[in-house]
């Protein structure tokens, strides 16, 4: 008989303790492998929102965690186009608004200068674009106009104010997918906030957009002054490190990997409580494997192989469970604005190793233990 089929024998023998235990593991690594995926998902969405629009640089009030939070005035542009190295600047108001009659909340309402550079990248698919002479226009990303069953024409509330769809427009990614846009004229007076923004788009010059130049240009337009010698209080951050480094970011990163820790610690001890009692159970046949001339590295490596398979099933499992819960969460409202319909291979990674360390470590003590088994002495267990 060979070694693996010893391993495969033992785990048979008690078939509903080996199921729940690979049941067990398989949760731990669904959570770890969705909260990861939605994490980084999150994070990949938000670059490429402002990469595919070309955006070097994002401009928010300096000192606040979001951008949500973040007042700026609207005429700082012209400030801001006066920095060298600068091509094109364009203001932007955030507002998290409810949509319909209330049953959708939290959806991110961008406003856009009308006839800007912003407004005019978004690719329509349905209806047109927002012009300057509208009033009350709003466009809606594919999945959100899919959620909505709203097309070009119809009217939709906003924060209890009527406006009409003009358009629906091609994602670039998830998180854009459930977004609206609306001329920055029209949001500003929705909420309240008469020439303000959240923050500056930054686009420079072909010619000067190395990393090292981004770090100075920034430099320069955090030194800004209005008339009177006060500094402007503007952070500048190139496209990546203001998204790595946004409150949603960090909070949606923590929470995962905190969350995941403590999943793959329950899974360590489903491992261990497992693999003990296994060989508390058989002290006598693994007396009678010493007795016939089993040494003591092959019955750890044994013992090791049992948890091995059964963290490498776990894992397994876990990755189709994940796939599932993702797409499921992927198509619910509330969760579509954050969710990607897809894994990331480094969640993926990370989960299926961490099963599979959790099952080793979880298996060490018991494995020495058995393999300190005495032929004598499992004959005299009771």
């Amino acid at each position: 008989m060979r070694f693996a089929d010893v391993i495969w024998n033992n785990l048979r023998q008690r078939p509903l303790r080996s199921v729940l235990t690979i049941a067990g593991i398989a949760f731990a690594v669904a959570s770890v492998v969705t909260l990861v995926s939605i994490a980084r998902g999150y994070v990949r969405s938000s670059e490429e929102y402002y990469s595919s629009r070309g955006i070097d640089i994002v401009v928010m009030r300096a000192g606040v965690a979001e951008r949500l939070t973040s007042t700026l005035r609207e005429d700082y542009a012209d400030l801001l186009k006066s920095v060298a190295g600068v091509d094109d600047v364009d203001g932007s108001l955030t507002e998290m608004v409810s949509l319909g009659d209330g049953d959708l909340v939290g959806i991110p309402l961008h406003g856009f200068r009308s006839g800007g550079t912003g407004i005019s990248q978004f690719t329509v698919i349905e209806g047109r674009g927002i012009e300057p002479d509208d009033h009350a226009a709003v466009l809606l990303g594919r999945n959100l106009a899919t959620g909505l069953q709203a097309s070009p024409g119809q009217k939709l509330s906003i924060e209890g104010t009527s406006f009409t769809v003009v358009g629906v427009f091609q994602p670039a990614n998830a998180v854009e997918g459930n977004t609206a846009i609306a001329s920055l004229g029209d949001l500003q007076h929705l909420m309240d906030r008469p020439a303000q923004v959240s923050e500056f788009h930054i686009r420079v010059k072909s010619e000067v957009s190395s990393e090292h130049n981004l770090r100075e240009i920034c430099q320069s337009i955090e030194a800004l002054a209005d008339p009177t010698g006060q500094p402007l209080g503007l952070k500048a951050l190139p496209t990546r490190q203001f998204v790595s480094g946004s409150t949603e970011s960090k909070l949606m990163t923590a929470m995962a990997y905190g969350t995941s820790f403590i999943a793959i610690g329950l899974s360590l001890v489903g491992i261990l409580n497992t693999v003990w009692m296994s060989v508390l159970e058989r002290t006598r046949d693994l007396g009678i494997l010493r007795a016939l001339g089993w040494s003591r590295r092959r019955v750890i490596r044994m013992i090791l192989g049992e948890a091995f398979s059964l963290s490498a099933c776990g894992a397994l499992f876990g990755v189709i469970i994940a796939k599932l819960a993702i797409q499921g969460l992927s198509m619910i409202d509330a969760a579509r604005v954050f969710v990607r319909p897809e894994l990331d291979g480094l969640a993926i990674l990370i989960g299926g190793l961490s099963a599979v360390v959790s099952g080793v470590l979880g298996a060490a003590y018991p494995a020495w233990r058995a393999a300190s088994i005495s032929a004598a002495g499992a004959l005299r267990y009771e």
